[in-house]
């Protein structure tokens, strides 16, 4: 078992970290205020309505961060191919 670092991982996982907060700080943010000064929902229907909204946009995100680096690394990888042979 090699204990190396995958920079690719890493990579993809800081890029993956940095969009999720880009995006869930501002959208935290309106559902908070909408949930409570708006609907007035208690703490229970707050963190329902955050949890619910929150896990869809990020399955989302995953989904087509994933797709962009499989994209990437399968263009590198042909690249490659070609300069060996």
């Amino acid at each position: 078992m090699q204990l190396g670092l995958n920079r690719q991982a890493l990579k993809e996982s800081i890029g993956d970290t940095i969009l999720a907060t880009l995006i869930n700080f501002p959208l935290i943010w309106a559902l908070n205020y909408l949930t409570m000064v708006v609907f007035l929902f208690g703490p229970f229907g707050v963190s329902i309505t955050n949890t619910f909204i929150l896990f869809w946009i990020a399955v989302t995100r995953k989904y087509y961060v994933r797709i962009y680096f499989d994209k990437k690394n399968t263009k590198k990888a042909l690249t490659k191919a070609k300069k060996a042979v």
